[in-house]
């Protein structure tokens, strides 16, 4: 009773996820359930629903007692104890901050981050952001901003700390491999160009930032203009993409693929949760199946126009999630060859459920695998060719490899 007090009714669902499946339909507790027998059962819920009471008793301090900053804590520590670096409770503020970020304009240097490890890890500087400029890199761990530390600091904090108006500056403290490193940068306001494609020596390149709601409608209407201009190739870069929604990626991958070819497949722990995602893929009908009760398999539904074309894949250690679900499945389909550097390394799959109240959380339900099988996890996606850029000059050598390759 008292978690279904606690507890927010009708969340609003969203459309897509961080890299994969949105959840619809209205929040409770039914003690009844599987979950809620074996909670109702457990001594430890008698212990945590005393020590709500005790503090609203007892505790001396009354004028701090805020009923949802311990609730927050509750649920932030229940997520935390599952060791899971990928599933996290977000408090409004940090939802927020998440989701401006998916919408591709905001005031900032220009990175994404996340809590890994309890260390705040930079996941990628944004395309030709000030954080990429400044040298920011992928897996950098922030532990100063200005002169204040981050330790101990929730996430949402830190990147209040971070963002600011533009053209004020901000100064980073950063460890990388061993070493404490200072930048100062100049925040911006940041408006990410999601697709961008053109023509250079006759090759066609199309850069994807993200993967967010419109990312596949951009990238459609790219590809139609530059077909116009009878490319040799294509060069796909994505390069510092952080990811994002799983649907976006199939859309784009529709290009590529023909028709029944594998793009990915999700492994569950139980048939009851594979079911589950099963059922929710099927308003797009033939868009998945499930090869065995634990497995779903995303399959292409598009005409696979593109696979008649060379194709180059780009990437570095800033290309994550749905970026990686991207190379990876060209790459399986013998459809294009991938050049840069390894890929970050996330093969799990979150699902995400916004609440009422604007938090929402991030749960990790599945792993997800490659066309030929392969899980992601502590395993990046290592390139055909090693090709390095040379931070020191204004030339872009991994792209003009990729263009010497397909000339």
């Amino acid at each position: 009773q008292w978690l279904h007090r606690a507890s927010q009714k009708n969340p609003k669902p969203i459309k897509g996820a961080i890299q994969i499946i949105q959840i619809t339909g209205n929040l409770s507790f039914n003690p009844t359930s599987e979950g809620g027998e074996d909670l109702m059962r457990n001594e430890k819920f008698k212990i945590l629903v005393d020590v709500w009471e005790r503090i609203h008793e007892r505790f001396v301090y009354k004028d701090k007692i805020n009923d949802d900053q311990i609730i927050y804590g509750a649920i932030r520590g229940m997520t935390q104890e599952l060791n899971d670096k990928y599933t996290v409770f977000q408090e409004p503020q940090e939802a927020t901050n998440f989701n401006e970020a998916l919408n591709g304009e905001f005031e900032g240097i220009g990175i994404s981050i996340d809590m890994i490890d309890e260390k705040v890890t930079v996941i990628s500087p944004l395309r030709k952001s000030p954080a990429e400029r400044a040298g920011i890199h992928p897996n950098d761990v922030i532990t100063k901003v200005g002169e204040k530390s981050v330790i101990g600091l929730k996430l949402e904090e830190v990147v209040k700390l971070i963002k600011g108006p533009k053209n004020t500056k901000v100064t980073l403290g950063i460890s990388r491999e061993g070493k404490n490193l200072s930048f100062e940068i100049t925040r911006e306001t940041i408006k990410m160009l999601i697709v961008d494609g053109y023509m250079r020596d006759g090759i066609a390149v199309i850069q994807i930032n993200s993967f967010n709601q419109d990312t596949d409608q951009d990238f459609t209407k790219t590809v139609q203009t530059l077909l116009e201009q009878k490319p040799k190739g294509f060069i796909i870069d994505v390069r510092s993409n952080p990811g994002g929604f799983l649907d976006t990626a199939l859309n784009i991958l529709d290009h590529f693929i023909p028709k029944g070819g594998t793009i990915s497949t999700l492994e569950f722990k139980n048939a009851k949760s594979a079911e589950k995602t099963f059922r929710e893929n099927a308003s797009t009908p033939g868009r998945s199946d499930m090869p065995n009760p634990l497995k779903v398999r995303y399959i292409s539904l598009g005409k696979g126009e593109l696979s008649v074309y060379p194709i180059i894949v780009i990437q570095n250690r800033g290309s994550a999630s749905a970026s990686e679900i991207l190379a990876a499945a060209l790459r399986d389909n013998s459809i294009a060859t991938i050049i840069g550097d390894d890929s970050f390394g996330k093969g799990s799959v979150q699902e995400l459920n916004n609440y009422i109240d604007g938090s929402q959380i991030k749960i990790s339900i599945a792993k997800w695998l490659t066309p030929k099988g392969t899980n992601l996890t502590e395993n990046p996606i290592k390139p055909d060719q090693y090709v390095k850029d040379d931070t020191k000059t204004d030339a872009d050598e991994v792209l003009d490899a990729a263009i010497g390759m397909l000339k």
